[in-house]
């Protein structure tokens, strides 16, 4: 792959090498993987009563930084690709990307719910759970069929799609994966830039311009790693569709935006496997309680666990 983007050469033929590009390459997990969703006895409370999960929109995720993550590392990539000496399309280019991420891409309507890999993990119980609250257990292919369904069922066609994926914590993972759709973009940006028309930037940039985007999504700094986050990102293709069928919550004082997403079915699918109870819910009635609440609910089948965690006091 090319290192500076004075190596990188014009293509003969852009229609036929916009055809050729491929969209995201993030790695695809095993069907029959748990998903661990850390939450509070209320947030539990209501995906049981209610069949249904709630994504937040993106920029207002925990990490306020991890949306500018990525942006940050395009930028430095840029940075490295350009000569020591830039000429006229290099300064162009960096331009014109700074100005698509800024103006395009976090604009987006993305809204994400976060699980982990984890079915036990002393840092999510504290984060997120508050050490007494609880995890629910998902099977992957489980719970995107429902979700695919009920999208189906009750949202507008190609207006709501969604992406699960692993985040990727490694840094030479994301470069990889960057420097890939950076080559793509500039070699599209020379053929614009030949023709004096900025249209064309995004006619044929659409495809490496979303990878980015979805990369966004997914791709955190390593400090995070312990979190063995998984993601299901919903995407918005019209804004005018996403306001109408957002609400709001308040959590810590502020309004955050989210959409609620039914894992309701009427196939007698499973789509909870187990239930933990927190590690400093030392209550003898709180396993009982949890086995009457999913009895109540017509939910026995699910398994109710309880951490192994040992906490001293």
């Amino acid at each position: 792959m090319e290192n500076k983007f004075k190596d990188i050469k014009r293509v003969a033929n852009i229609d036929e090498f916009v055809d050729s590009l491929e969209f995201d390459q993030l790695p695809m997990v095993e069907e029959e993987m748990s998903l661990y969703h850390y939450t509070s006895i209320y947030g539990l409370e209501g995906i049981i009563k209610n069949k249904e999960l709630w994504l937040s929109k993106s920029e207002f995720l925990n990490d306020k930084l991890e949306l500018k993550y990525t942006l940050d590392t395009v930028m430095m990539l840029i940075e490295q690709f350009s000569g020591a000496d830039k000429v006229t399309e290099e300064l162009v280019f960096k331009e014109w990307i700074k100005r698509s991420i800024q103006n395009k891409f976090f604009s987006l309507e993305i809204y994400t719910l976060s699980l982990s890999t984890n079915k036990d993990s002393n840092l999510l119980w504290s984060n997120y759970a508050n050490n007494d609250g609880y995890n629910i257990e998902f099977i992957y292919s489980e719970l995107l069929h429902l979700l695919s369904e009920n999208i189906a069922k009750s949202h507008e066609p190609k207006k709501v799609f969604v992406f699960p994926y692993a985040v990727i914590y490694n840094k030479e993972e994301q470069l990889k994966l960057l420097r890939k759709e950076l080559t793509n973009l500039y070699k599209i940006f020379l053929c614009a830039f030949d023709k004096n028309d900025e249209t064309l930037y995004y006619k044929y940039g659409a495809k490496p311009l979303a990878n980015i985007v979805t990369y966004s999504i997914f791709f955190k700094d390593s400090s995070f790693h312990q979190e063995e986050e998984f993601r299901f990102a919903v995407y918005f293709t019209d804004e005018r569709y996403a306001k109408k069928v957002t609400k709001f919550r308040i959590g810590n004082g502020v309004f955050i935006p989210y959409i609620p997403l039914s894992v309701g079915n009427n196939n007698n699918r499973k789509f909870i496997q187990s239930i933990t109870i927190g590690p400093k819910n030392s209550l003898d009635i709180a396993e009982a309680g949890m086995e009457h609440f999913l009895d109540n609910n017509d939910m026995t089948e699910v398994e109710v666990k309880k951490s192994k965690i040992p906490y001293r006091y």
